[in-house]
């Protein structure tokens, strides 16, 4: 199974500038066997507004990780941290037609 791991971080724009490299630095140890990816993303309108994505594959439980409770620590000295954890509803392949009346898998 796929899931998520979303950690959000909201602080002034000139704060986040000043620690992107820092965070490259967090990032680089995240080194466990089950996890897919890594991104980060920041907001196109607010600047300031980071968001770690960590991409996990396995048959666990989704639930809040080592990895991610060290990122959100790690943020969360620059601004207030949200720390969730997501599991996909339903995915689409942009080259795929979707039937109509397809249920979501629950």
């Amino acid at each position: 199974m796929k899931w998520l791991e979303f950690v959000h971080v909201r602080a002034s724009a000139a704060g986040m500038e000043w620690n992107i490299p820092a965070l490259n630095e967090q990032l680089a140890l995240c080194r466990a066997e089950q996890l897919a990816g890594v991104s980060v993303v920041r907001h196109t309108l607010y600047p300031g507004d980071l968001a770690v994505i960590l991409t996990w594959q396995n048959d666990r439980q989704p639930v809040k990780t080592r990895e991610g409770m060290a990122i959100a620590e790690y943020l969360n000295r620059f601004g207030a941290v949200e720390h969730g954890v997501w599991e996909y509803v339903a995915m689409h392949q942009p080259d795929t037609p979707v039937a109509a009346g397809q249920r979501v898998k629950s």
